[in-house]
């Protein structure tokens, strides 16, 4: 992919103009990462809308983006009323990968799959508080796939849980202050 990438800025420097068709979302990005702040990249992308096709010039910015990214905009977008549609399962599948990101060290050799058992192995190992762990799991049980109080509640209030969610994620769920926690499985 490297090779690839090179000689397309080769070519670059002794054309006018080279055009790339990719659907390796990998390769494109690894390319705009490596290249884009000091060549001429612009970018283009065919999207499906029904029965027709679109070309866009998406921000190569929003297009680096990771799904968690997408989903963390998305809610953030939602909350402050920029768009309207949401999906009632982002937020507790967020909660689910954030606590992975954020806690992966100290996960290292955890193997519950579970949520719940997580943010309990979590708490007793002292790489969040008591407080912390109760609060994760009250939103863990209120953004419940299962549990209709989200989904059944109007779209202020939903905003509104959606706010609450977010401050809860990047002010709260931290970990423990100057504490290397290492997990170890019994």
């Amino acid at each position: 992919m490297t090779s690839v990438h090179q000689a397309i800025v080769g070519l670059a420097d002794h054309l006018r103009q080279v055009i790339v068709f990719s659907h390796f979302k990998q390769g494109i990005c690894h390319f705009l990462m490596t290249y884009r702040k000091n060549k001429p990249v612009k970018l283009l992308q065919i999207e499906r809308v029904g029965d027709i096709s679109k070309l866009e010039a998406p921000e190569i910015v929003h297009f680096l983006h990771n799904e968690h990214e997408r989903k963390r905009e998305a809610i953030l977008q939602f909350a402050s009323g920029e768009i309207n549609q949401h999906t009632a399962g982002d937020l507790r599948v967020f909660l689910e990968v954030e606590i992975g990101y954020r806690f992966a060290k100290q996960l290292v050799g955890v193997h519950e799959e579970n949520l719940s058992d997580r943010i309990d192995r979590l708490c007793a190992s002292g790489a969040v508080t008591g407080g912390t762990a109760n609060e994760a799991h009250d939103w863990r049980e209120i953004l419940n796939p299962t549990h209709h109080t989200w989904i059944d509640s109007d779209i202020d209030d939903q905003r509104h849980t959606a706010t609450r969610f977010m401050d809860f994620v990047y002010h709260r769920l931290v970990p423990v202050a100057n504490v290397d926690v290492a997990m170890h499985v019994a």
